[in-house]
């Protein structure tokens, strides 16, 4: 057999799985408390709705000239940038930067987590069994999370 040419190997076909849901996780912010922040791989900005921004008072707010474009082209100019929030979780301090967007003040999701922060942490989310470890924050505790879903829209 000739070392340049490929090696087929029987295909192993996986089972389907369905949707797991959106996971969410508990953090605070000073004495603010947040228990459904949305993790999204997806994300590559840590977002705050402008309604937890005021209640927070942070006073060092940088403008921001940016803006976000989603899925359906709409288009949202962001309110401005907050550096190095100390967002306690667990039983860690995690400097986290927001980009600050106006959203609807019942927003069951004002805080969304993007792959800055899952990678601070060192998020290892195991869709199967429900269970996130944040390996940075303490790498022996794996939780148990909860799928929430949000309106889907298709």
């Amino acid at each position: 057999m000739d070392e340049d040419e490929p090696q087929h190997y029987p295909l192993r076909r996986l089972p389907k799985v369905e949707d797991p849901g959106c996971f969410v996780c508990s953090c605070s912010i000073t004495d603010i408390k947040f228990s459904n922040s949305l993790r999204d791989s997806g994300a590559n900005v840590n977002v705050m709705s402008r309604h937890v921004a005021e209640k927070l008072e942070h006073r060092n707010v940088s403008l921001s000239n940016l803006s976000f474009v989603f899925g359906d082209s709409s288009q949202k100019i962001l309110d401005g940038l907050v550096r190095d929030l100390q967002l306690v979780i667990e039983d860690g301090i995690v400097p986290t930067n927001f980009h600050i967007l106006e959203m609807d003040e019942k927003t069951e999701r004002p805080l969304i987590f993007g792959r800055a922060f899952l990678a601070t942490v060192d998020a290892v989310i195991d869709h199967n069994n429900k269970r996130k470890t944040f390996i940075n924050v303490s790498k022996n505790l794996a939780t148990k999370i909860e799928p929430t879903t949000l309106n889907k829209r298709v």
